[in-house]
């Protein structure tokens, strides 16, 4: 089997890569480019009334890659006065998004420090 760069899991492994590096603009644009890569690879989705369905059911590891970017920046962004209100907003996308995690039943429970680490905002 061949790799290609372009691959979704080799991207968002990538991505993962980069957050934990602290390259936090590389990981999150390795991340809109893993959502492009899903989105452009997966035929519409059959729902219970045998209707095609634009709502993409974007698999757990891109969803949390993305929450932990986004709780990265917000921690940053929480450091100075001014980005306050921006960090907040970043720490509440990633709960909504781990939220639909639990919803979906790709996991159990939302970690609590992404709870924590808004409380601290």
């Amino acid at each position: 089997q061949q790799f290609s760069s372009n691959d979704f899991k080799i991207i968002l492994s990538r991505a993962a890569a980069h957050r934990l590096a602290g390259n936090l603009q590389n990981a999150l644009s390795d991340i809109q480019l893993a959502t492009q890569q899903f989105a452009g690879n997966t035929d519409f989705i059959i729902d219970d009334d045998n209707q095609k369905s634009t709502t993409l059911q974007e698999p757990f590891q891109l969803i949390r890659q993305r929450s932990l970017i986004w709780n990265e920046f917000a921690l940053k962004k929480m450091q100075s006065l001014p980005g306050l209100d921006e960090a907040l907003d970043l720490f509440n996308k990633v709960i909504q998004a781990e939220t639909q995690l639990v919803q979906r039943g790709l996991c159990q429970q939302i970690d609590f420090r992404f709870f924590l680490n808004r409380g601290d905002c």
